[in-house]
């Protein structure tokens, strides 16, 4: 993100097709930021049918 250190929390809904996660992550890394964890959670919430 820059040179300074910092914390993003960001919640994301992406459709639950093969390669989402990764053109999400290539988004991030293009703009220079990190991923540090990821919590994928089916659970929360009412997702709409194929999402994720």
């Amino acid at each position: 993100m820059s040179d300074r250190d910092r914390l993003l929390r960001l919640r994301v809904r992406i459709d639950d097709e093969p390669g989402e996660l990764s053109t999400l992550s290539t988004t991030l890394a293009d703009r220079g930021a990190n991923v540090r964890h990821v919590r994928h959670d089916r659970g929360v919430g009412d997702p709409r049918v194929g999402g994720a």
